[in-house]
């Protein structure tokens, strides 16, 4: 029930009370909270719109619904970011190399990078560290040990986004770097490579040159 109730009467009546039909939103979350998974767990990321956090610890993870306070835990995928609908990305380590995926309605996706690397025994590891709000596009790196012509420039870490709607993993464009050395030369100073570790809604890419020098690089919006 709800009254419109007047601080002067005689300027303006207050109303008869009514009944008002109202629809209640998630649960608001308090100010402090706390949770436990597991010893050693620690917590990687918030979704934009503040639902859902994820984390890992050990080469597992954890999903957190802050609205219904539901805690999922998946084992031998760690988790980096998570999108507003509760698409998490990471690292799968099913398979005991890293490899780049998701994880969605209870499944976990490894992306295909197959068409990436100069051949399977030439990678190491790969991930997904960071995903849009929306879960359209989602970036990461990945090792690769091959002489290619990629890695003679720039490391043995590849840059890459994954196109979620197409399904398309690309290496993200680099130019000259600022620290420009050898990668297979110990006594140049051993330049490992360039990582994207941030995407902004618009597409706008963050990452860096993972060398000694750790220069950092934005790339303009993504939108191929």
């Amino acid at each position: 029930y709800v009254k419109a109730v007047s601080p002067n009467e005689k300027a303006l009546l207050s109303s008869e009370p009514a009944v008002v039909e109202v629809t209640l939103g998630g649960r608001i979350a308090p100010a402090y909270r706390e949770w436990y998974v597991e010893n050693g767990t620690s917590a990687t990321a918030i979704s934009n719109n503040g639902r859902y956090v994820v984390g890992a610890y050990d080469d597992n993870g954890f999903i957190l619904d802050l609205n219904t306070d539901i805690v999922t835990v998946v084992d031998l995928m760690e988790f980096s970011d998570v999108s507003d609908d509760g698409v998490a990305v990471g690292t799968n380590y099913e398979s005991g190399i890293g490899q780049a995926a998701y994880y969605v309605d209870g499944q976990i996706h490894d992306i295909d990078i197959t068409e990436i690397i100069s051949a399977t025994e030439n990678l190491d590891s790969a991930s997904l560290d960071a995903i849009t709000p929306d879960g359209k596009m989602a970036v990461g790196w990945i090792y690769e040990f091959g002489n290619t012509e990629y890695t003679e420039k720039c490391g043995m870490m590849l840059p890459i986004v994954y196109n979620f709607e197409t399904e398309e993993v690309s290496v993200l464009p680099v130019d000259n770097l600022a620290f420009d050395v050898n990668p297979y030369d110990p006594s140049e100073g051993v330049q490992i490579g360039v990582v994207a570790k941030s995407i902004a809604p618009n597409g706008a890419i963050l990452g860096y040159d993972y060398s000694i020098g750790m220069f950092n690089i934005v790339w303009s919006a993504w939108d191929e």
